[in-house]
């Protein structure tokens, strides 16, 4: 009896501690329902209220498992890609800008190109590299050396610095001789034909304002240039036609003021060259629809463009400080008025092709 007693003692006791086991356990599960569901929503609304964004964002990805250290990550790809979108975006209106400006400059030369005869000529300094469907007119003295080395890079598909004499020739005499861009030679060909020939090809060409194209050809040429062929083929004959009682020795040596210089190339009875002639002679611009014709005034801007559209995008384009100017006028102060109108008759297609102003007057 005694021994029934206790078991019934203990199964007492253990029916007891079952139900607070389960009063405990139910406790627990309220508390955290509790928790979890209305402190949970006063939290969204704290945030809300207090418009902290990201609070939010990561409250919601925490319920996917997501770290703080992911979210962060996936913020900062955001705006990577929004960052990009803006840059690309920037592209895209100096782009709409660029062509907007160039449409403008062709519209320019075709309306004066409709008043002139027709002409079939191409000069020797437009080159074509079939490759990559590119045409450039080479015009001295607007960073011409400059594309020569990127056009040259680029055919050769290596870096701009790791062009040598191997591959331009001694004086870059591959280049001309059209070794490396083929000349643009169309002999035999109507003016029909060669309009037709060009229309898959990206054309572009530079331009200078001749008042200040002068003076840089005069410098390159005549004063700085190592070799004597400039002074010995022009500058000795500048000085021989336009100096007053020329010394023998000045004219062996060929060293022509620039007045000399710029009598000699405004007079039409002398010979020519690609640094002084006409661009209208040089490039044909009625003939050849130029998609770039870039301006030295704004060159850096122009030749950006260019490498937009003509894919030479990893070439870099060396900005190079222009003179003033007043600097230009200084080497006009010499010379008379008749003079300065000759290089303004001498190159008047030009002005209004290229709408040059005629700033320079005395």
């Amino acid at each position: 009896m005694a021994l029934l007693d206790k078991i019934k003692g203990s199964m007492k006791n253990t029916f007891t501690i079952n139900i607070m086991f389960w009063l405990l356990l139910i406790w627990i599960s309220w508390n955290s329902f509790f928790y979890f569901t209305i402190m949970g929503r006063s939290f969204s609304n704290y945030c809300i209220a207090n418009n902290s964004e990201d609070d939010i964002q990561l409250k919601k990805l925490s319920t996917l498992n997501i770290s703080k250290m992911t979210f962060n990550k996936l913020s900062s790809t955001t705006q990577e890609k929004h960052t990009t979108l803006n840059f690309n975006s920037q592209i895209n209106r100096n782009l709409e800008v660029g062509t907007d400006q160039m449409q403008q400059r062709r519209d320019r030369i075709r309306s004066i190109c409709a008043k002139l005869p027709a002409r079939s000529y191409i000069g020797s300094n437009v080159y074509i590299d079939r490759e990559h469907k590119l045409l450039y007119c080479y015009t001295p003295k607007v960073a011409s050396t400059t594309w020569r080395l990127i056009l040259t890079a680029n055919h050769y598909n290596v870096n701009t610095s790791d062009v040598t004499e191997d591959m331009t020739g001694p004086v870059w005499g591959k280049w001309y001789a059209g070794k490396i861009l083929g000349s643009f030679t169309m002999t035999g060909k109507t003016y029909d034909e060669m309009r037709t020939m060009q229309k898959d090809l990206f054309k572009f060409m530079f331009v200078r304002d001749p008042i200040e194209r002068l003076p840089s050809a005069w410098r390159s040429k005549i004063i700085e240039q190592n070799t004597d062929h400039y002074r010995r083929n022009y500058g000795s004959k500048m000085i021989e036609k336009y100096r007053e009682n020329p010394n023998p020795i000045d004219i062996i040596q060929g060293y022509a003021t620039f007045e000399e210089f710029v009598k000699y190339v405004t007079d039409d009875h002398n010979k020519g060259d690609e640094h002084w002639e006409a661009y209208s002679d040089l490039c044909n611009p009625c003939l050849i629809n130029y998609d770039v014709i870039g301006d030295y005034k704004t060159l850096y801007d122009d030749a950006k463009l260019t490498f937009q559209l003509a894919n030479l995008t990893r070439f870099d384009f060396p900005v190079k400080n222009s003179e003033t100017s007043a600097n230009i006028k200084g080497y006009y102060t010499n010379l008379t008025s008749a003079t300065i109108e000759k290089i303004y008759d001498k190159y008047a297609l030009d002005y209004e092709m290229f709408g040059f102003e005629k700033w320079l007057s005395h």
